[in-house]
Parts: C-alpha cells; sequence; structure tokens
C-alpha cells in the first residue's frame, strides 16, 4: 500500500452505537489500520480514527454524516484530512 493524495483520514466522536458506526464505514471502504513501509510495518489506528482509499475529503465527510443519520446517532467530533504523510507509533490489534 502506498499513501496517496486521494487517502482521507477521518476521526470522528458519536453519542452512541460505536461498534455499528465503525461496522458501517468498514462496510463502505473506511479501515481501522494499515501496511507501510519497507518491510512492511502494521499501524493500528485509535478507537475512532479510519482510513479510505482514493476519495476526497468531502465524500468522507458527507459518508459520515450519512451514517449517523441512518444510525440515528449524534455526531459530536469529526475531522477529515488528507492521509499522504504520517508517523505513528504502531499500535496493537483491537480485542473485542
Amino acid at each position: 500500500m502506498s499513501l496517496n493524495e486521494y487517502d482521507v483520514l477521518i476521526s470522528y466522536d458519536v453519542n452512541g452505537k460505536q461498534d455499528e458506526v465503525k461496522e458501517e464505514l468498514n462496510n463502505i471502504g473506511y479501515i481501522d489500520s494499515f501496511l507501510f513501509g519497507d518491510p512492511k510495518v502494521h499501524y493500528y489506528l485509535p478507537a475512532t480514527t479510519l482510513w479510505k482509499k482514493n476519495t476526497d475529503v468531502s465524500s468522507a465527510k458527507a459518508d459520515m454524516i450519512s451514517v449517523s443519520n441512518r444510525l440515528k446517532v449524534k455526531l459530536e467530533r469529526f475531522v477529515v484530512t488528507k492521509f499522504d504523510e504520517f508517523d505513528a507509533i504502531t499500535g496493537v490489534p483491537y480485542k473485542s
């Protein structure tokens, strides 16, 4: 995987149904981890942070609003940005 100018990173807080919101976002292409570098290193994003390939910030915002409305949750905080450069601590997989 390589990051490019058409990848976005979103971070959000909702007032409930965290698992359902994340599942709905996963169903439309948002992912909570990624492989990067040589050798490939697995990076795990914070709980309500996801990324998506080949989209733009306006589309990502529309996706988040649509998912929130469909699940009838209040979108309390949200940010979307281009995801084309990063520095990170790799983290560990989530336990369900």
